[in-house]
């Protein structure tokens, strides 16, 4: 997916890349919802607002997935996620409800990576929280400062994770891993297979553009 023959995009402008595609489907997203909620005013019809937070400002999955598309969200939880076992059962039903959701969106492949990788954030988090609320060692550290600064950074690889799972939709399960690749591992910066030029500010602004799934397929 990602040809060194074409061009190299930094690391940094590749993690931005996916940064700001995210920002722009929530703007687009959100757009769309107030323009919706403003006509319904007109007619004296008080909408719920349906976007509340991006991935920016979630630092937990099941914090972001109340937030993103709430509307979507309750009726999930009365009609699926309830008749299914409620928390009682949410590590067993939290796979084939994201698979639903992927699937309601398109039976593409990239729709099955994403909710394949929201599955397993979602349930790693999960048992993660529950492990460390239920812990008495943990209850001694809060009052530390360091403890701060170790949340403040759990925080942010998990909004990292967020930001991977979610761009599934645009790369799917091998251009999600590409992406991890050419961010941690780049490949050497070729054009048309020779010489060293690599993209900065154009790459960047193409792949905003266009999106990353049009600039980096080969």
């Amino acid at each position: 997916m990602f040809d060194k023959r074409v061009f190299f995009i930094p690391p940094w402008e590749m993690m931005l890349v996916g940064f700001f595609m995210l920002n722009f489907i929530y703007i687009k997203f959100l757009t769309i919802w107030r323009v919706s909620a403003s006509l319904a005013l007109t007619d004296g019809i008080q909408a719920p607002e349906n976007m509340r937070r991006c991935v920016n400002n979630n630092y937990t999955f099941s914090g972001f997935w109340r937030s993103w598309h709430s509307s979507l969200h309750a009726w999930i939880v009365r009609y699926v996620y309830i008749p299914l076992g409620g928390r009682s059962t949410q590590l067993l039903t939290v796979g084939p409800i994201f698979l639903f959701v992927g699937a309601w969106h398109d039976l593409e492949t990239r729709w099955l990576a994403w909710g394949s990788l929201n599955c397993v954030f979602f349930c790693a988090e999960s048992l993660l929280l529950s492990t460390l609320r239920s812990s008495k060692l943990v209850e001694g550290l809060r009052g530390a400062l360091w403890w701060r600064y170790l949340c403040a950074a759990c925080a942010v690889c998990n909004i990292l994770w967020l930001m991977l799972s979610n761009l599934a939709i645009l790369y799917g399960f091998q251009g999600s891993a590409d992406y991890v690749r050419a961010i941690w591992d780049p490949p050497s910066a070729y054009v048309g297979g020779g010489g060293g030029a690599s993209v900065h500010g154009s790459g960047l602004l193409a792949a905003v553009l266009w999106g990353p799934g049009h600039v980096l397929d080969t």
